[in-house]
């Protein structure tokens, strides 16, 4: 059985710009894994509550942010609007879906 594990991806190009975004993904012993994305071009703010520019300062947080969820299968799972990326996380509501996915 798979024990988990978690992993960030610091992407610094994109299309053939420089917007920088982050990426967590944390994968579950049940085979679910989550995409936790922010930055640049995704749906997420910085401390202020504002769209990140087109680079994440050394010391910038992110108060929003992207997700996905793959199933085992590999296939994306649809939030309950239908959409398979949920954009503007508040971070409260991000502990909630990571308890949903780990528990699936």
């Amino acid at each position: 059985m798979n024990s988990g594990s978690i992993r960030i991806k610091h992407t610094p190009v994109q299309g053939g710009i420089v917007p920088e975004h982050n990426q967590i993904v944390i994968a579950f012993p049940n085979g679910y894994e989550i995409s936790i994305v922010y930055g640049a071009q995704v749906y997420s703010n910085n401390s202020q509550g504002l769209r990140f520019e087109r680079e994440i300062p050394e010391n910038e947080a992110a108060s929003t942010v992207e997700i996905a969820i793959t199933a085992p299968d590999g296939q994306f799972v649809p939030f309950k609007d239908g959409e398979t990326v949920k954009g503007f996380v508040p971070l409260t509501e991000l502990l909630t879906i990571i308890n949903w996915v780990s528990t699936r």
